[in-house]
């Protein structure tokens, strides 16, 4: 299917600029979720497709298909071609693609552990020692819940420029939650694992020791004092802190927002963001990490972004 493609893209006729591609995704789910001692759901779920975007005289078009077949490719870029070409004559501010813009390479998936070769008995009773542990911890506890859930994708990217890339990717994580409460007070805690290369932190993860304290840390905040309001200097946890920054300053640094001017950063490249002491890079080069990838869905190679270099906005989220 893929030489198939491959011919559809070089046959197309996009004019002066004109652009298309090609994308097909495939993943195979594993979802589990345990509520106070109830196992609500245990689903395994397959999803595919394909989509085709074009560019034509500055404009976007974009079609998909959930069946993958020749027919349904030649359908959806000329639909994809066909949207594009009546969006151009309506728009303002004409796009464009870097005729260069071209990779080539796979990605596979190495796995520490392979969920496959675990079996879905010893999944079951992880997520269920999980969530007993944090439910016995005490009445007070109303709620408590684990979730489980395994994601192995791939995707395959080709435009007209010749980018022809194969990526594989994972997801695995195992969270669980304590919702505690007393009178009309009402707390929330949750802990999590994670990774991208497999499940062998999920195996190693002492889920029922965690457990416990995820209840224990919802029961003590119930008892805890209110903090003070209004503006005041704070030291973050390393976790908060790239929650913190990945919500306020990583959205803002995408192109989208950029482009449109919506994002506070629009009009601050090369300016003063930040003190001196600060910089900011995205890696997603880092193997194993729920960020790690080695391309994007557009067939861009990964690579870090150093977006604040020492208090100055240096560089923006982008690909095409």
């Amino acid at each position: 299917m893929k030489d198939y493609t491959r011919k559809l893209l070089d046959n197309l006729d996009l004019g002066p600029g004109g652009f298309a591609d090609i994308r097909f995704q495939n993943s195979e789910t594993l979802f589990m979720h345990i509520q106070n001692g109830i196992t609500q759901e245990t689903t395994s779920t397959r999803m595919g497709g394909a989509s085709a975007r074009a560019l034509v005289k500055g404009a976007w078009g974009f079609s998909s298909t959930a069946e993958v077949t020749k027919d349904s490719l030649q359908d959806i870029l000329k639909s994809a071609v066909s949207m594009a070409k009546v969006a151009s004559a309506k728009i303002k501010e004409p796009r464009k693609v870097d005729s260069n813009f071209a990779t080539q390479g796979t990605a596979k998936l190495k796995m520490d552990t392979d969920p496959k070769d675990v079996s879905i008995e010893d999944k079951i009773k992880i997520a269920q020692d999980y969530e007993k542990s944090i439910r016995e911890v005490d009445k007070r506890i109303a709620t408590a819940t684990s979730r489980y859930r395994e994601t192995v994708s791939s995707e395959t990217i080709l435009n007209t420029n010749g980018t022809d890339v194969t990526t594989e990717s994972g997801v695995f994580r195992l969270i669980g939650g304590a919702v505690s409460r007393e009178g009309n007070l009402q707390q929330r805690v949750s802990d999590d694992v994670a990774s991208s290369k497999g499940i062998k932190s999920i195996l190693e993860f002492n889920a029922t020791e965690r457990g416990t304290k995820v209840g224990e840390k919802a029961i003590e905040l119930l008892s805890a004092e209110k903090p003070l309001s209004g503006k005041m200097n704070l030291i973050m946890d390393p976790s908060l802190v790239g929650v913190f920054i990945h919500e306020a300053f990583g959205h803002a640094c995408e192109a989208d927002g950029i482009i449109t001017k919506g994002s506070i950063l629009h009009d601050k490249m090369n300016k003063e963001v930040g003190i001196e002491e600060i910089s900011v890079v995205d890696d997603p080069t880092i193997p194993g990490l729920r960020g790690t990838f080695a391309y994007d869905s557009e067939g861009t190679k990964a690579r870090p972004r150093k977006l604040v270099t020492n208090g100055v906005l240096t560089e923006f989220f982008h690909t095409l």
